[in-house]
């Protein structure tokens, strides 16, 4: 949900392009401070909450779109490509324009690789002053990349590339070892930038040792962070939060506030507390879900003190285990059974539920409505509408009978149903849901939050005995490179 306090429209705007384009949805705001162009004694700054813990900024850093700070990416950090400010429409950041087939920018070769070229900015500085080339970003697929570079969970796109060029200072040239559909749209996420002049040297020392904590373990992905966006940090703590100033020289202009705050709040009812008596000006995207933001905003809404936008941000999407060694009900393994379940869950319901009354927020596409690519996916999944009967008389089809107690058995040997919905912390309200649908039908099922240690194994993460409900879409499992046995 997107928070507004008190805000003026053209602070709005401002912090609304910086960070516009690093999520799905944008909160921003400020309460007291003077508009861009007003006379005042007192620097013009905001403070933002979020709920996520951060231990390092980049490559390092957390991924998770959950607690907000990765919706303020752009504060600090900038790409090749970005979003407009009012749309997730492709425009250029560090690149002058978005590559594309019309003007020769994107091509295929014959031997079936694509190759795209990006032609950069003039007078663009890392926020030390450092001039930036295309020779930077060369050096940002070495220490980044799949093959020679550092782990990372970030940067997935870059599995797809062959090579990566600079045949000048403004021109940097990809290579792709198949047509890859996002390959011209490469945001900070796909394509971190990172400068060859402040870790070129730990670089060497780690393609020499193999060492990763020759570079993980600098104070560059901490307290002395550098990048290319409009603030640069001036003060970092993993436990209350970080002060970011405007870089003077920024390459599209110098920011219109002075210095941006963000605080880091343990939990969400003490930023919804901090966001009523007016400590914070603004929250940040999934910062604050369900019940609280909902309650905001119908606080706000009926007193005037500020504003809440909400809008459909990441798809939660149902995955049923398909490896036989972990499934425990060996039907799902059945698309038949599996879709007969889908009809068994109420959309519309859960949506409204979920969104604190807004049944809109239901998914009806493998896309989110903000995509690009929607309209070619909308309305994908009418194929299964709520059908309680429907799902019944499929699961018959398919071997089972709800026996005289109400229990959906098997024919074949008569053992309940019995399937499992699995979750991480933070999404609590999820299996609930979805389990309650499927008593309905006599099934047994088991409820189960991860663990923070089970949340960061993957292993663990991949065993699950039934259904994972988790954040993302299918381009997003699209553009992960395939696991092994």
């Amino acid at each position: 949900m997107r928070l507004i306090r008190r805000a003026s429209g053209l602070q709005v705007a401002m912090i609304a392009l910086a960070i516009v384009s690093c999520a799905p949805a944008q909160p921003s705001s400020s309460s007291t401070n003077p508009s861009p162009g007003t006379a005042s004694s007192k620097p013009r700054a905001i403070t933002i909450g979020i709920t996520s813990t951060v231990q390092a900024i980049g490559l390092p850093g957390s991924q998770t779109p959950t607690g907000g700070w990765i919706a303020l990416t752009e504060v600090h950090t900038d790409g090749l490509v970005t979003s407009d400010v009012n749309s997730r429409r492709p425009v250029g950041r560090l690149a002058e324009k978005v590559p594309s087939v019309d003007d020769g920018s994107v091509t295929f070769l014959a031997d079936g690789r694509m190759r795209v070229v990006f032609t950069l900015r003039r007078g663009i500085t890392w926020q030390d002053g450092a001039p930036f080339t295309a020779d930077d970003l060369v050096f940002s697929y070495q220490l980044g990349g799949p093959t020679t570079g550092i782990p990372t969970a970030l940067n997935r796109p870059m599995v797809y590339i062959d090579t990566a060029e600079a045949p000048d200072d403004l021109t940097f040239v990809i290579t792709y070892k198949t047509p890859f559909y996002q390959g011209a749209t490469l945001g900070p996420w796909v394509y971190w930038p990172v400068p060859r002049h402040l870790l070129g040297e730990a670089f060497e020392r780690f393609r020499a040792s193999k060492d990763a904590s020759e570079i993980l373990n600098m104070t560059y992905w901490t307290s002395d962070y550098v990048q290319l966006g409009p603030f640069r940090l001036t003060e970092f703590d993993p436990a209350a939060g970080m002060t970011f100033r405007a870089y003077e020289n920024y390459y599209l202009s110098r920011p219109s506030l002075d210095t941006i705050y963000v605080k880091i709040f343990g939990q969400d009812n003490v930023l919804f507390a901090s966001l009523q008596a007016g400590a914070v000006d603004a929250a940040s995207d999934n910062t604050l879900r369900d019940e609280t933001g909902a309650t905001l905003k119908r606080q706000w809404e009926a007193s005037g003190e500020g504003v809440v936008r909400s809008q459909q941000g990441s798809l939660r999407v149902l995955i049923a285990q398909l490896r036989p060694d972990f499934q425990v009900e060996r039907s799902l393994l059945d698309p038949r059974v599996r879709g007969a379940l889908l009809q068994a869950l109420d959309r519309d319901a859960i949506g409204e539920v979920t969104s604190s009354g807004d049944p809109s927020f239901a998914a009806w596409s493998i896309l989110a409505k903000s995509d690009p690519l929607y309209p070619a996916a909308q309305d994908g999944l009418r194929r299964y509408p709520y059908s309680p009967d429907q799902t019944r008389a499929i699961l018959a089809e398919n071997g089972w009978h709800t026996a005289p107690d109400g229990t959906l058995r098997s024919d074949a040997d008569g053992h309940q149903f019995h399937t499992a919905v699995y979750t991480s912390v933070g999404n609590e309200s999820l299996p609930p849901l979805y389990a309650s649908y499927w008593r309905t039908l006599g099934m047994d099922v088991e409820e189960h939050v991860w663990t923070a240690v089970e949340t960061r194994s993957d292993e663990a993460r991949s065993h699950f005995p039934g259904f994972d409900t988790t954040a993302g879409g299918v381009t997003g499992t699209l553009e992960q490179p395939p696991s092994s046995a």
